[in-house]
């Protein structure tokens, strides 16, 4: 059996207080509780990431006594924001949209980085146990801001056959400083090496997710690097580079390169090694693919044998790839020689190389540029040098001859022009020794040149002074014999110099 208890005042009989259950609304405008027009109180607002909304959030606790001093909880539930104050105690506030109402709790919300949805819930807490009593919820929209950065999206570092398209479309994406995607920006693609093409030619746009992308990038048809940049004028970034890498199809020609119709003693070997190349469709160099070459007639071989297999070059030594080259030695015999350098299944193999064989014979090269007499001439590393002489006068001049390429070249000139002179190599370096002057004054002199800089240097001068005399060097000494010295006599002097 329960007991009911009532109060006995002046003939008047009430009931005792019974708390009421409180609620929190969010602040719908004046009179105070009573407009529902939650916008006055911050609700539905839109804003940039990462700033505070223009209005406070504003709630009032009602259905509650007292209503000022009641503790409120603003919490972010979602989108990442924050709020300026955690714990809010209400009061009647003294100015602003809801001045001279009770039970107004107020707090400022700046939004998170991701663009979307957002909320905040205002939470009227028990102050003995922080239980949650009621709760009201903010809603808000976060809008992006100014595109600010660009930076890959898609389609870097690739790999395709030269003169293909890569497979991933190269791609950019763009955001603001938040990170969220900016739609309807400008990109502008442009190859920047490899010779390849895009399309579409005009510059694409961003979508709603902020990517831009080029239809297609087609590799140019030379194998190795291609790079693609991408630019928006005024972006973080900005250019991006994207690289590819067109790679060597398989062989399908073999190709003649050089040491084809070459000229050279019966028996010696050929100054310029036969070489071919194996390419792919585009023209790149195939490596290690297998090429003979085959001694078909005159007799002569290929460092020792008739016919030898080797592997086209993979571009790791002096040859470019693709390239194969044999040493050759002509037959004994004067006459033609052919060399045949076959790989299978490729187009113009196999192919031919020709050679005449010269023996017991003279044959006309390339004249010097000055004619002249009286000269001296020497040979290094396989060029012929002839200087000095006579022509109107005694010579400076020097010329080089490339019997490989049966051509003359005008070097440096001597410091002392002269004819009658004698000329003898040590170690890469051409000496001039003697001779006579303008004046038909023998010399002394000793010139040094050095092909490797074109220049010449003053060693000391031959203790006897001739001409027309006879040089021969020995161990790395240079000796000079005989001539025609002093007083319009034979010499019979012998000296040594050793540089």
């Amino acid at each position: 059996m329960s007991a009911l208890l009532f109060a006995c005042t002046a003939d008047k009989l009430t009931a005792p207080l019974v708390p009421l259950k409180p609620s929190l609304i969010i602040f719908g405008g004046k009179p105070c509780g009573t407009n529902p027009n939650p916008a006055v109180g911050g609700e539905n607002q839109s804003g940039q990431v990462g700033l505070a909304l223009s209005m406070r959030l504003i709630v009032q606790v009602v259905d509650a006594a007292p209503r000022n001093g009641q503790i409120l909880n603003f919490v972010v539930t979602s989108g990442g924001g924050s709020v300026f104050a955690n714990v809010v105690e209400t009061a009647n506030p003294t100015s602003g949209p809801a001045a001279g109402c009770n039970g107004i709790g107020q707090d400022t919300w700046t939004l998170g980085p991701t663009a979307g949805p957002q909320t905040v819930e205002a939470r009227l807490v028990d102050p003995t146990n922080g239980a949650t009593l009621t709760e009201a919820t903010f809603h808000a929209t976060a809008t992006v801001s100014a595109a600010a950065s660009l930076k890959v999206s898609a389609g870097d570092q690739q790999t395709a056959l030269a003169g293909t398209a890569v497979t991933i479309r190269p791609a950019v994406l763009v955001t603001d400083q938040s990170g969220n995607p900016i739609a309807g920006v400008a990109v502008t693609f442009a190859v920047a090496s490899g010779g390849g093409s895009i399309t579409p030619p005009v510059p694409p746009t961003t979508g709603t997710n902020g990517i831009a992308a080029v239809d297609s990038w087609t590799l140019g048809t030379t194998s190795g690097t291609n790079t693609l940049t991408a630019t928006s004028a005024g972006l973080t970034g900005s250019p991006v580079t994207f690289s590819a890498v067109g790679t060597t199809g398989d062989a399908a020609q073999l190709v003649l390169v050089s040491g084809n119709n070459q000229t050279a003693s019966a028996g010696s070997k050929l100054p310029s090694n036969p070489t071919v190349r194996a390419v792919d469709a585009n023209g790149n160099g195939v490596p290690n693919v297998a090429v003979t070459f085959t001694v078909t007639s005159g007799g002569g071989s290929i460092d020792g044998v008739g016919s030898v297999t080797t592997l086209t070059s993979s571009g790791a030594s002096i040859m470019t790839p693709g390239r194969a080259a044999v040493s050759w030695t002509l037959g004994s015999a004067s006459g033609p020689n052919t060399l045949q350098a076959t790989a299978v299944g490729l187009s113009g193999s196999p192919l031919v190389f020709s050679a005449t064989a010269t023996g017991n014979s003279w044959t006309t090269k390339a004249s010097m540029p000055t004619a002249r007499e009286f000269l001296g001439a020497g040979a290094i590393n396989g060029t012929l040098y002839a200087l000095g002489g006579y022509n109107n006068g005694p010579l400076g001049t020097l010329e080089a001859y490339d019997p490989a390429s049966n051509t003359w070249t005008t070097k440096w000139s001597m410091p002392t022009a002269r004819f009658g002179l004698s000329v003898g190599v040590i170690n890469g370096i051409l000496y001039a020794v003697g001779g006579n002057d303008n004046n038909g004054q023998l010399l002394g002199t000793l010139e040094a040149y050095d092909p490797a800089s074109n220049t010449w240097t003053t060693e000391p001068s031959m203790p006897t002074a001739r001409a027309f005399l006879g040089v021969g060097v020995i161990n790395g000494i240079f000796y000079a014999a005989g001539g025609y010295g002093s007083g319009n006599g034979l010499s019979a002097t012998l000296e040594a110099y050793l540089p």
